[in-house]
């Protein structure tokens, strides 16, 4: 099914049967479509999406994922003293983005923007063309993401820990009151409180990870609230990196409805069958004011929906569609 096809059954109810602009005078029961009936629609499967991630199992928004996390990279840098803005002139790459960067003539580690044309604070050294050298220590998510889940991964080691705040990532592990000894074995030690893996202004250390922190940031210039995966250590080498992420519903516009005769082709993911989203998607049409329905006809609309919700709650694990019944 395309989203044209679903938004024509809904439109269907409101008497819109064509869409060409309209032409009529009103009060006919056949219309062709005005802009706003777009939108609506558009603004209906949406919502009828978000219901059937909120009401069904996690495993319709939730997918197992990776990323390769590079070697330390080397770069050059134009940079200004005392201003963040940078240029990368040799060697940018998009994994890049608010990954920690060691400048040459600079002796604390600055971070990328995540566009790359910024640091995280000023540049400490002189003004000119520097080298530089970038340590995958974060992984940025796309616009699709909405949490990223454990556990997370790297070769042959335990889960990494999540920390729960950026000041436990910055003191890890000395925050949990762990600390390591001369042999890189971890060990309990209470008065080891500050100076972890790169906090409070200490060096970032480079080795394999084992503490993970799920960082979302405001850009106002981005399109979306980035969200981060930033490591600590850093990777000495070329690794991967596994971990689960929750999806967004999809989201769509007018444009993916289109006008005329011609279908843009944008296909609904069939997470669920196709009855389920046609059902909660009509039930919610229904409140639309261009809608007219007997009574009876509101009531199929109605016991279809209901149908529908018990029928997404009883594919959740543990729920059976008898106990989905009562909730």
């Amino acid at each position: 099914m395309t989203v044209q096809q679903l938004a024509l059954r809904l439109l269907g109810l409101s008497g819109v049967n064509s869409l060409t602009p309209d032409n009529s005078q009103g009060g006919l029961q056949q219309r062709g479509y005005v802009p706003s009936d777009l939108d609506a629609a558009a603004s209906t499967i949406n919502a009828a999406f978000q219901e059937i991630f909120s009401e069904g199992p996690s495993s319709l928004s939730e997918v197992r994922d990776g990323a390769l996390l590079n070697a330390p990279t080397t770069i050059t840098l134009s940079v200004t003293n005392n201003s963040k803005v940078v240029s990368i002139t040799l060697g940018s790459a998009s994994w890049m983005a608010g990954c920690t960067v060691r400048i040459s003539g600079d002796q604390w580690d600055n971070q990328f923007s995540k566009d790359l044309t910024s640091l995280n604070r000023p540049y400490a050294g002189s003004t000119g063309s520097v080298s530089a050298t970038v340590y995958a220590d974060a992984v940025l998510m796309d616009s699709t993401v909405k949490a990223v889940l454990e556990p997370f991964r790297v070769p042959n080691r335990l889960p990494l820990h999540m920390c729960g705040s950026l000041e436990e990532f910055e003191s890890f592990p000395f925050g949990l009151g762990l600390g390591w000894n001369n042999s890189r074995t971890i060990f309990s030690d209470s008065r080891m409180l500050l100076g972890g893996w790169g906090g409070f202004g200490q060096p970032k250390q480079i080795d394999v990870p084992k503490a993970v922190y799920v960082d979302t940031q405001y850009v106002p210039s981005a399109t979306y609230t980035p969200t981060f995966l930033r490591l600590t250590p850093m990777p000495p080498n070329l690794m991967p990196l596994e971990f689960r992420k929750k999806l967004h519903a999809p989201i769509y516009t007018a444009t993916d409805i289109g006008t005329g005769s011609t279908d843009p082709g944008t296909t609904i993911p069939m997470l669920v069958h196709e009855s389920i989203l046609l059902a909660i998607a009509e039930f919610r049409w229904m409140k639309q004011p261009s809608v007219v329905l007997s009574d009876k006809q509101a009531a199929a609309i109605t016991a279809g929906y209901k149908t529908a919700l018990q029928e997404l709650r009883g594919m959740r694990p543990g729920v059976g569609v008898t106990q989905a019944q009562f909730e």
